[in-house]
């Protein structure tokens, strides 16, 4: 039977600002644990990379680790413009709370 070679390319890629477009990324990711039910998991999370502030529409570099095995939250959120850390929270988790989605509801906006 005959030898089959596989051709290996070189891909360039070039990207080429015209039309005001703005690239952003990010990676996220979950690890869950079979041990652990559905409202225990997942006991890994993370964020890393361009986020959208809502308050001013601003894009910041964001870091976060939430992990529940280890009780620990991280974020960290620095302006890219100007290398300052707009923001850097470091707790263990069962500790944070009244932030984001959590936060506390008033009666009006009940």
């Amino acid at each position: 039977m005959p030898r089959m070679w596989l051709a290996l390319e070189t891909i360039n890629l070039s990207i080429v600002e015209e039309a005001g477009l703005e690239l952003h990324d990010c990676i996220t990711g979950k690890m869950k644990d079979k041990n652990f039910n559905s409202k225990k998991n997942p006991r890994y999370e993370f964020f890393e990379g361009d986020d959208l502030r809502k308050s001013d529409g601003k894009w910041m570099q964001k870091s976060r680790v939430i992990d529940k095995s280890k009780d620990k939250y991280v974020e960290k959120v620095i302006d890219p413009e100007t290398g300052e850390v707009v923001h850097l929270c470091k707790e263990p988790l069962s500790k944070h709370f009244g932030h984001g989605s959590a936060k506390f509801k008033t009666d009006e906006n009940a």
